[in-house]
């Protein structure tokens, strides 16, 4: 496949990419990976997709950043441009079309949407990746950030979505929050802990901003002795 792209006219070529992208489900088409192949020619191994108009396009699954951004451009915002993710700050985007794909296939594969354990890959990176970077960057690290805003949004179970609870009864203040706690559990007790929709009918045990504070930094202490040993 990308041989024969490569072979001819760059604008005809970008007209059968496009009407592949637009006609076809972009996160599971084989183009649309051949494409994402030729383009890592010139951003090499960066995963992260970003874009001039200072968006970065939520890796939801595998192909989601990419086709966000590559739908857009296919529908005419030809001064769109992808841009390195390090070169600013960005905002968490996603193109309305690809969120609905994904959001479809992730029904399919997993029928109760009232609970969510979290992305397996972002970014290309696997989540023992992120938990350690969480840990040794803390909560504000730019990654780290887009990371945890693109969880966060993808949930939206229960009464209350904008609130974190998880399966053992405890709602959280923030996410960076929930997700030390989740990366300690299972790091550590091998426990998997998952967010589920905050309930009006149900109690929780609600964490103050200052408990939370101590989540974060158990979770950097506990990470700190178990990478030593």
């Amino acid at each position: 496949m990308g041989g024969s792209l490569l072979a001819i006219d760059k604008d005809e070529a970008l007209v059968i990419l496009c009407y592949a992208v637009l006609q076809d489900i972009c996160i599971s088409s084989a183009i649309s990976r051949a494409w994402k192949e030729i383009e890592r020619k010139n951003f090499g191994s960066e995963d992260l997709v970003c874009d001039n108009l200072g968006r970065h396009h939520a890796d939801l699954c595998a192909e989601c950043a990419f086709c966000s951004l590559k739908t857009e451009q296919c529908q005419g915002a030809s001064n769109l441009k992808r841009t390195h993710c390090s070169d600013g700050i960005f905002t968490n985007y996603i193109n309305p079309g690809i969120l609905a794909q994904h959001r479809a296939r992730s029904l399919e594969s997993s029928p109760n949407t009232q609970e969510f354990y979290g992305f397996e890959t972002y970014g290309g990176m696997r989540t023992e990746y992120w938990c350690g970077r969480l840990a040794a960057h803390g909560c504000d690290d730019y990654r780290v950030a887009l990371w945890l805003q693109s969880e966060y949004s993808f949930f939206h179970g229960g009464d209350f979505p904008d609130k974190i609870c998880d399966s053992t009864g405890v709602q959280h203040p923030t996410y960076c929050a929930f997700k030390s706690n989740q990366c300690t559990e299972y790091t550590i007790q091998n426990k998997k802990v998952l967010r589920i929709g905050c309930l009006k009918d149900q109690m929780y045990r609600e964490l103050s901003r200052e408990e939370g504070e101590v989540e974060v930094l158990l979770w950097s202490q506990k990470f700190l002795n178990f990478t030593e040993g």
